[in-house]
């Protein structure tokens, strides 16, 4: 939201999740429980890991959505969809979320993986595909940047994001 509304830059946004991706590499149980599960042990242990995890999280799934869509979808639509959706029912709140994240064809298996499993977030493997490299600077610190010969596709989708170069 702070991209979008020009509150921060690119680089900012970019700076932001590699610090988040940093901090959850080094928890302790950051491929051990599952976002869900994190959430409920967010008081009896590491309570910051469900906001990294969750912010990763979120970041891979508007990246996806964003390449399946060409840019016309993103996680704000999803997030808009959620406030639109009636409060009545007997599911919960997970369920609810799950389901929505899970609708559209391409993302059907994206919540069974990054919500509801342990699996460990690697966004070394995962962000190439979009354009994306993770560096580490002169200090070792965590590094996101657009990738070198970015294909047309992936420059639209980085641009969507905010980049412009």
């Amino acid at each position: 939201m702070d991209l979008r509304l020009g509150l921060i830059s690119f680089e900012d946004y970019l700076e932001t999740l590699a610090g988040v991706y940093e901090s959850y590499r080094s928890a302790v149980d950051g491929d051990r429980l599952s976002l869900i599960e994190a959430s409920q042990r967010r008081w009896t242990t590491s309570a910051s890991l469900v906001y990294e995890k969750g912010m990763l999280v979120a970041f891979i799934y508007d990246l996806m959505l964003r390449k399946l869509t060409d840019c016309r979808a993103s996680l704000d639509d999803v997030y808009a969809e959620l406030f639109r959706l009636s409060a009545t029912g007997q599911r919960s709140a997970n369920e609810t979320i799950i389901s929505l994240l899970s609708e559209r064809e391409g993302l059907k298996t994206f919540a069974r993986d990054y919500v509801e499993s342990a699996a460990k977030i690697d966004l070394e493997a995962i962000l190439p595909a979009y354009g994306f490299q993770v560096g580490f600077s002169g200090s070792g610190a965590t590094e996101l940047i657009p990738g070198h010969d970015l294909t047309k596709d992936q420059r639209k989708l980085l641009g969507c994001l905010g980049f412009r170069k």
